[in-house]
């Protein structure tokens, strides 16, 4: 579902043999994206995040959808595959270098507050205790 959400978040298929848990799952998802599209009209943009590659194996991969032209945040995935390392930087391109901005987990956790400049020269953490993991966070300006 992550990755759906860097190209058309379009899910196909048969939902009714889906556990009650996954199926709240995909609703909490599925609502997130409608936020953030709602927010930051984010389904008009895509970008590759600076430093992570395309999806291999053994590295780690991500894309931005930040609105370039309002400026007001948008959303970011990474994705670690099977990396050596357990922790990326994060930088983000696209937003105004003088605004201050939230880094947002889906359900609200404040992971950093960063203008637009340090998050695109400086960036944030992601540690992955995992071999093969996800991650969404909310880029959002604040007023």
């Amino acid at each position: 579902m992550y990755s759906l959400s860097g190209n058309m978040p379009i899910m196909l298929g048969d939902t009714r043999g889906l556990s009650k848990a996954t199926k709240n799952d995909i609703k909490s998802w599925t609502n997130w994206m409608a936020k953030m599209e709602e927010k930051h009209g984010i389904m008009k943009f895509r970008q590759d995040l600076p430093g992570f590659g395309q999806p291999a194996w053994g590295s780690w991969d991500g894309f931005s959808r930040i609105n370039t032209d309002t400026k007001s945040g948008g959303i970011v995935g990474v994705f670690r595959q099977d990396a050596v390392e357990s922790n990326r930087t994060v930088t983000v391109k696209g937003l105004d270098a003088k605004s201050k901005y939230q880094v947002l987990t889906p359900d609200g956790k404040k992971l950093a507050q960063l203008t637009g400049e340090k998050l695109e020269t400086e960036g944030f953490q992601v540690s992955s205790s995992e071999k093969i993991e996800g991650f969404l966070f909310e880029i959002k300006r604040v007023d």
